[in-house]
Formats: structure tokens, C-alpha cells, sequence
């Protein structure tokens, strides 16, 4: 098991200060193989969330997907040294606690917020995360009751790891987590930014509205398109069964008048009786 993660980490990191690399992989051997028996104390769940870029050049977070739900260390050490590897650029992978969803506008995260750390390379940026998301799982970090979850956020430059918490107006708890991390993991991030999510929030607010504006005017211009065209059908439709009028019609003849060839009226022919009634010489 141990060479097995040990061949895993030095291919990621074969490029990097070697020095470096052993120092950081015996940390985390020591760390992770003597917890590697030992059962969660709640299951812990592994997702991952493809970003899409939009028109505007700016990265949107589409619907998570859940990989896999474990319950015992070894097993989750598993899942995230796989779905990590299997993560691309613009993905991002979630070690989330009691089968919260990574998602801004979840009920346990819309009030909450992440710390957001950049490690300098890829080597720091591994580490930190096989470390944050270990912690997590072992209910290693205080305040745990605060968090939700750990992501590490690949991107085309930039490798980022987050920790997700409740409540970001929490003063205790969120200078308690900075010191923790500070203390524990300062030396592989080189900044570590706190982020709301209320902006976040109102960033994809934002966006679906504009989507939704778009869509509506997009179905808008659909539908005048097909009533002028099915106007037009109907207006072909009258004019093809128009009923043509009968030859030498008039509703207006006299009685003693005939209508020669060009409708034209013309007296005809007539005589009269006794009584002095014309009398139609045709009839």
C-alpha cells in the first residue's frame, strides 16, 4: 500500500526539488499509514465538478457529481488518490462531510465560506491537499462541527485548495481554522484568501438570470416567428379557396332586362298584353 501511494506521488512530482519531495511524502506516509485501518467516524463522500467556460471568458461551476461514499480510511484514501488523478483542468474533486453537496446555494453552504489557498507548485499544492483532505476525514481539524468540506480546484495556471466552513460571520471559528492551517500546512501554501460565498452567490445569481433573460427572448423571437408564418399560410389558404363568382351574375336585374355578353344591361324584345304587362317574347 505504502509503495503503491509512494509511485503515485513521484510520478507527480519527478520534476520537482527531490529533497523537497522526500521530506513532504514522509510526512504524509507517517500520517496516513497509521490511520490506514481504521474506520471513519462518519462516512465521508467524494465528488467532483466540471467548470464550463462562458462567452464572457468566465469559469461557471456546473452540477457535482458523486463519486464514491466510504466509511473506512483506507478506503477513502483510495477514492481520492484515484478521482484525483482522473480530475482535469477546469474540475475540481470534494472530500465533503455528512453527504453535503460542494454546491455555493446548498443550505449548509450559502451562509458559509471557503479558505482559499495557492500553493507555489504542484508538489506543495499534492501535499496540501492528501494532508487537508486526511484531516478532514480523520476529524483532525478544530471547529469540525463548522465544516463541510475540502476541494482541491485544478485550473489551466493554478492549483487550489479550499476548506469549506458553515458560517462565515463567525469571528472564533474562522481565526481558530486560519491559525490551524497556518500552524499545520503554512509550508506548502504561499497565500490563503478567505472567500465568502454570499458573493459567489450573487455572481451565479447573476448569471442564471442573464441566462433566463436570454432564453426568454430567444423563445420570445421563436414565436412571432411562427405566427407571421402561420399568418401568412392562413392568408395564402383564403385567397386559394376565394369561391369565384358565377358568370353574369347581378342580383340587381330588372325584370325585362337582359345582360348581353359583356354585362351590360339591354332591353329585350317584348310585347304587351290587354292589361298593358310586358310580356317577355323569350319566355
Amino acid at each position: 500500500y505504502q509503495r503503491r501511494v509512494h509511485g503515485t506521488l513521484s510520478e507527480c512530482l519527478f520534476f520537482f526539488d527531490m529533497h523537497a519531495i522526500m521530506s513532504m511524502e514522509s510526512a504524509i506516509f507517517a500520517f496516513t499509514d497509521s490511520h490506514s485501518d481504521k474506520d471513519l467516524l462518519e462516512p465521508v463522500s467524494v465528488w467532483r465538478t466540471a467548470w464550463s467556460r462562458e462567452a464572457s471568458g468566465r469559469l461557471m461551476p456546473g452540477n457535482p457529481k458523486l463519486l464514491a461514499c466510504v466509511h473506512k480510511f483506507l478506503d477513502f484514501w483510495e477514492s481520492v488518490e484515484l478521482e484525483t488523478a482522473r480530475t482535469g483542468p477546469n474540475q475540481t474533486v470534494h472530500v465533503f462531510l455528512r453527504n453535503i453537496p460542494p454546491q455555493y446555494e446548498d443550505v449548509h453552504n450559502c451562509r458559509g465560506g471557503h479558505f482559499k489557498m495557492r500553493a507555489q507548485t504542484v508538489a506543495h499544492a499534492h501535499s496540501l491537499w492528501v494532508f487537508i483532505s486526511s484531516c478532514l476525514a480523520l476529524q483532525k481539524i478544530p471547529e469540525l462541527s463548522q465544516l463541510c468540506g475540502a476541494s482541491l480546484a485544478k485550473r489551466s495556471r493554478n492549483l487550489y485548495v479550499q476548506l469549506w466552513f458553515r458560517d462565515s460571520k463567525d469571528r472564533v471559528v474562522l481565526s481558530t481554522l486560519s491559525e490551524w492551517l497556518q500552524a499545520h500546512a503554512g509550508q506548502w501554501f504561499s497565500r490563503c484568501q478567505m472567500c465568502p460565498h454570499k458573493y459567489l452567490l450573487a455572481t451565479l445569481q447573476q448569471h442564471q438570470l442573464h441566462q433566463q433573460r436570454r432564453a426568454d427572448a430567444s423563445t420570445h423571437r421563436c414565436r412571432l416567428l411562427l405566427s407571421s408564418n402561420q399568418v401568412a399560410s392562413n392568408a395564402r389558404h383564403v385567397v386559394n379557396e376565394r369561391p369565384q363568382a358565377p358568370f353574369c351574375h347581378n342580383p340587381y336585374v330588372i325584370p325585362g332586362l337582359k345582360l348581353d355578353c359583356h354585362g351590360s344591361h339591354t332591353i329585350a324584345p317584348s310585347c304587351t298584353d290587354k292589361s298593358g304587362r310586358f310580356l317577355d317574347m323569350f319566355g
